[in-house]
């Protein structure tokens, strides 16, 4: 969810838990450690204050709550293409080939598919972080609120699972060019993305993005 900090968890007397490094850190790492989580722990929901090295998570907050919902919303609208996945998974299987030519494509496809769902869609990880939390407030709207982000929450796990099966395109598209086809660089990266759209285009007939992952792993598959 946030930088790789180890950190003591400890509950507040009157509600809410108290947040602070395990070990000792630099005032830069401090900083960058206490903004970092800060902000993961606020797109959750959650009241949030930082005091003296310690983050205070007071309990859920109707602003930050809503602030999700629109991260959410801008997210399932930006994730309605599968495009800029295809390129970044094209890209991160060239880089993965050169790093170790030896790899097989089961291993490419494994190792560049996790490097998509990290670093490119996010939103995977951050929605795992989440699994089993339970979400219910005392307020009636709060509790609507925290409703309808499970509900819009769900939604972008659909989307981005769809995602990942286009990155898996993206990669065998990808892996056939350097081994079959022998090209490399823009040529092979073009000529993947291409089999990826021509793939993406003629499954649009279909209702959304997330019903035509079928139909466009079936295209790529027979080019």
């Amino acid at each position: 969810m946030a930088p790789a900090v180890d950190v003591e968890i400890s509950p507040l007397a009157y509600g809410g838990v108290r947040i602070e490094p395990a070990g000792e850190l630099g005032d830069t790492e401090q900083w960058i450690a206490d903004h970092q989580i800060m902000r993961e722990l606020m797109l959750v929901g959650w009241a949030v204050e930082n005091e003296k090295a310690r983050l205070m998570v007071l309990g859920w907050s109707a602003v930050q709550v809503q602030h999700r919902l629109r991260m959410l919303r801008v997210s399932l609208e930006g994730l309605q293409s599968g495009e800029r996945t295809a390129v970044a998974a094209a890209a991160a299987t060239e880089e993965h080939y050169r790093a170790h030519p030896e790899a097989s494509l089961g291993e490419t496809l494994a190792a560049v598919v996790a490097d998509i769902e990290r670093d490119h869609l996010r939103w995977p990880a951050r929605l795992a972080d989440l699994d089993g939390l339970e979400r219910s407030a005392d307020l009636p709207s709060l509790n609507r609120l925290l409703q309808c982000s499970v509900e819009l929450e769900n939604a972008v796990r659909r989307i981005c699972d769809w995602h990942m099966q286009v990155a898996a395109d993206g990669i065998r598209a990808m892996w056939r060019q350097l081994t079959e086809h022998g090209r490399a660089g823009d040529e092979a990266r073009e000529m993947a993305v291409e089999q990826v759209r021509q793939a993406l285009l003629a499954a649009r007939a279909a209702s959304g993005p997330a019903a035509t992952a079928t139909a466009t792993a079936t295209a790529v598959t027979r080019r």
